[in-house]
């Protein structure tokens, strides 16, 4: 099994078309590199892992939930079901952490972690739409978490970053977007899941995401994310 997988970033943006995206980023790589770098001939030492470091392959999954005032009626039900029917399905050894933005706030409800089950679900529960859309916030969040994680795993192991909007980013994408290249530059990708929810159009997210669908209804929606939960032959960002 090759080392440094890269992390998944999943955004919930639509579900119904697979159309091209404008030109995106850099391919991230599925492997990063060992060898030290150089600066003036001088070889510089990779970074030391953090303590209590183990090498481990489990599955991490951050899911971005968007709890804002457009997702109220329908949409923020139909969305609360799918993500419920996710938790529930997924294995107990797949670690889940959520961040979501809604009547309550914006923040991280529930640490990424096992045996919280329980938490999230109910953190889904209680979503109550209202408010705006800070995407960019929720992303730079998920990433560092889960760059975080992936160095107590010493690179191994799984990463995704799971987003689910029905619209733009109300904050600057800015801070996340250039955390993302810097991570390509080294070989060191974050893949994105971005799935939208009744977008009219193309998604700011989806040139840099490695998983893009926009789903119309809940079923649409429960399969979006039951694919972006899946095993992928791939790391490459959508065509």
């Amino acid at each position: 099994m090759k080392r440094f997988f890269p992390l998944a970033c999943v955004a919930l943006v639509g579900l119904t078309s697979c159309d091209p995206p404008p030109q995106g980023p850099k391919s991230p790589a599925t492997e990063a590199s060992n060898t030290t770098s150089t600066t003036g001939g001088a070889q510089t030492p990779p970074d030391p892992p953090p303590p209590g470091a183990v090498q481990s392959l489990q599955k991490n999954f951050y899911l971005v939930l968007d709890g804002s005032g457009s997702m109220d009626g329908d949409r923020i039900r139909s969305a609360k079901m799918a993500a419920l029917e996710l938790v529930n399905r997924l294995p107990e050894e797949v670690a889940i952490g959520l961040y979501a933005f809604d009547a309550d706030g914006e923040g991280e409800r529930v640490p990424l972690g096992l045996k919280n089950r329980v938490a999230i679900l109910k953190a889904i529960n209680n979503l109550a739409a209202s408010g705006g859309t800070p995407l960019g916030r929720a992303c730079v969040q998920g990433t560092e978490t889960l760059v975080a994680k992936r160095a107590m795993q010493l690179g191994y192991g799984e990463f995704r970053l799971i987003v689910l909007t029905d619209g733009q980013s109300s904050d600057s994408l800015t801070p996340f977007t250039r955390k993302m290249q810097r991570l390509l530059d080294q070989g060191e990708s974050i893949p994105l899941y971005t799935i939208g929810f009744q977008l009219a159009g193309d998604h700011a997210l989806r040139q840099w995401s490695v998983f893009y669908q926009n789903a119309q209804n809940l079923e649409e929606l429960k399969k979006a994310l039951a694919d972006a939960t899946a095993e992928l032959e791939s790391f490459d960002p959508v065509k």
